[in-house]
């Protein structure tokens, strides 16, 4: 019977999402029909989820964003979908995807990184060989169109019909006003329960206070026991509360026209919103608006207070001028309704002037301006992103060939090697060592590794077997040069590391605080690996991490850098990087190399720098990411790429025991030299 009924709720979940994707295809089809090259396409809400990754399919270049209005679910929920996958690699299409809060970000991007095992930045992600941005942009609404002055139509006509309501059912009684849609997300039988607990606990509102409950049914099947449950509900405060001349809650179904709408508005003491889960309510902010437009032209002192969820959108941006409240706590609402009634002229003036400036300012125009700016931006950057091109390495090779002073340039970790967090496990395979052998043999080449590893650990993985190998290790701070340099006198720049004693205790503390990180100490670079530890886990740590160094890195000699790749957080003296290491040991020779053969990763930027624009330098980034470098390769490209270029050095020079030259095999701290950049 089980294994039966699991079967139907898995037919019907395929039937839905066959459903769910033959819609999408039908707005495919007529976005497609009216697209010309160079608009702007705009995709909304999670109906069109598919829409994004269908149009870049049909159009490759096409400028698309995604703006999620309703909230994006926790990992632990969005995992639950049959078709997540597919549902993010949808929205994943676009150039920019973007949500109301941050909230909202922070889920998706777990979702990606859980799911789809993405590596993600606060702002964007790396998707398929195309950079998607992701943002934050809160919705508004049109305060101008809650103007209201004494002379015009609407104006007088809104007023009418306040009069009207104040004169009958709401002579003498305290308004509050739930005016929402009938939905399961709008947390209407909260409401109604709210109100039950502030009439039993607080009696003195009992013939005083109404509830109008406007909640339009659209009659759908889906809201039969929501409608059941409301109906329920209404009733029972209605008959344990009504008196003949009192009705508790005025239940409203049908479509109020504007003017009902605006003159409920105006006319509430108290607006309450207990959405359960919701992306943003613009019915508390159209409610603010029509309170401050009828204040500044009646001069009115005692505006309306808002009592806002705390699971609705802007719930953050309003908790200075509403009442945030969790639905779910019915006693707690009803005392915020009770505070609601009770509050002071001044106070209600001091929260409505935040809660208006907030609505005023978060504008629909606003929002509009900025989605569409940043859609703009989005696609110029996943532009620059697509011109990395992959490397040719038939092209390589020629130049190899060819050339005959040749600087060859890698990073160790990441790109060598793969990432590993205990240095015992980063040791190169015999493979790379024997490459590095014969790279290092041809007299024709200098070669340089670049890592944040110890100078032990790299001369005894190295060194030994490569001795005319030119290493830079902690992160520049030493240096072991390449023998065929024109070498500067080595040079102790006297660099502080005294900060390393006042931000030990706090790596320590958080390294026990995290389990599966750990420290890394080199001497002069200090390094607080959390590859191991849980990914959402580790990344909290590592921001709040980030925030704690910050404070004590200010006004001191002291760098410290995060990178997401390698899932570590680096401190280092502020004037050494590998960049300024690898110069100074090249010197003079810098322009003389007729080849630059530069691979590295995301924290090499500024080795790339060095040899931007140069027509004879190749620089690599291992993946397609931002980066100043020229070309990419995916990690498992590397090692070939360095074995084809051994074989042609293999071809082209003889066995010659001279050409082994020994290079000094002691690190030296690196000159800061006044000429790096």
């Amino acid at each position: 019977m089980m294994t039966r009924d699991a079967t139907l709720v898995g037919a019907r979940a395929t039937d839905q999402y066959e459903a769910y994707l033959s819609v999408n295809q039908l707005y495919l089809e007529a976005v497609a029909a009216e697209y010309v090259e160079g608009d702007l396409v705009l995709v909304h809400d999670y109906e069109l989820m598919l829409l994004p990754a269908m149009l870049r399919s049909r159009f490759p270049e096409i400028s698309c964003g995604y703006f999620c209005n309703c909230p994006f679910p926790s990992t632990e929920f969005y995992r639950m979908l049959p078709a997540r996958e597919a549902l993010l690699r949808g929205a994943l299409g676009a150039d920019l995807v973007s949500f109301n809060h941050f909230d909202y970000v922070r889920h998706f991007l777990n979702a990606c990184m859980r799911v789809l095992g993405l590596e993600s930045l606060p702002s964007r992600l790396e998707y398929n060989g195309r950079l998607v941005t992701v943002s934050i942009c809160p919705a508004g609404i049109a305060p101008e169109a809650f103007e209201v002055n004494t002379d015009s139509e609407l104006s007088v006509a809104v007023r009418g019909r306040a009069d009207q309501m104040r004169a009958g059912p709401f002579r003498h009684r305290k308004v509050l006003l739930s005016l929402d849609a009938l939905d399961m997300s709008k947390g209407i039988p909260q409401r109604l329960l709210a109100l039950e607990a502030l009439l039993e606990f607080r009696p003195e509102w009992r013939g005083r206070a109404i509830l109008v409950l406007a909640a339009r049914d659209r009659g759908r099947v889906v809201d039969a026991q929501l409608r059941k449950a409301v109906d329920g509900l209404v009733g029972h405060v209605n008959g344990r509360f009504g008196r003949a001349d009192y009705c508790p809650v005025h239940y409203l179904k049908h479509t109020l026209t504007r003017v009902e709408k605006l003159a409920l508005y105006s006319l509430a003491d108290v607006a309450l919103v207990a959405s359960v889960r919701e992306g943003i309510n613009l019915s508390a902010m159209e409610f603010v608006a029509v309170q401050n437009a009828f204040a500044e032209c009646e001069r009115r002192y005692d505006p309306g207070v808002l009592v806002y969820s705390e699971f609705a959108g802007c719930a953050t941006s309003f908790e200075d001028g509403a009442l945030v409240v969790n639905p779910h706590d019915t006693d707690g609402v009803a005392q915020s309704l009770h505070a609601a009634l009770t509050m002071t002229s001044t106070t209600k003036q001091v929260r409505h002037h935040k809660l208006a400036r907030y609505v005023n300012t978060y504008t629909a125009e606003l929002w509009s301006n900025r989605l569409v700016k940043e859609l703009r931006q989005a696609r110029e950057k996943a532009a620059a992103y697509e011109q990395l091109l992959p490397l040719d390495v038939a092209q390589l090779r020629s130049f190899y060939e060819r050339s005959r002073r040749r600087l060859l340039v890698f990073e160790y970790d990441g790109t060598l090697a793969p990432h590993a967090s205990l240095p015992q496990l980063a040791q190169p395979p015999p493979a790379l060592a024997a490459t590095l052998a014969q790279l290092c043999a041809d007299p024709h080449n200098t070669v340089y590794v670049l890592s944040g590893r110890s100078p032990s650990d790299l001369d005894e993985w190295l060194g030994s077997s490569c001795p005319r190998l030119g290493l830079v290790a902690e992160m520049g701070f030493r240096l072991k040069r390449a023998p065929r340099c024109a070498l500067p006198s080595d040079v102790n720049p006297g660099v502080d590391t005294t900060w390393v004693v006042e931000v030990a205790p706090i790596l320590e503390s958080f390294t026990r605080q995290t389990p599966g990180s750990f420290l890394e100490a080199n001497g002069s670079c200090v390094t607080w690996h959390y590859r191991d530890a849980d990914p959402d886990f580790g990344d909290a740590q590592a921001k709040n991490l980030i925030l704690h160094l910050e404070v004590v890195a200010e006004n001191r000699p002291v760098k410290c850098s995060m990178s997401a790749t390698k899932r570590q957080i680096s401190l280092q003296p502020a004037r050494v990087s590998k960049g300024r290491a690898l110069r100074s040991a090249v010197g003079v020779d810098m322009d003389a190399y007729d080849l630059v053969f530069v691979v590295g990763g995301e924290a090499d930027e500024d080795v790339f720098e060095l040899f931007e624009g140069s027509s004879h330098s190749f620089t690599v980034s291992v993946g397609r990411h931002l980066s100043r470098a020229s070309f990419f390769l995916d990690d498992e490209e590397v090692l070939p790429t360095l074995q084809t270029l051994a074989a042609v050095s293999n071809l082209s020079i003889a066995p010659n025991p001279a050409s082994f030259l020994t290079s000094n095999t002691s690190f030296a701290t690196a000159p800061d030299s006044p000429a790096a950049p």
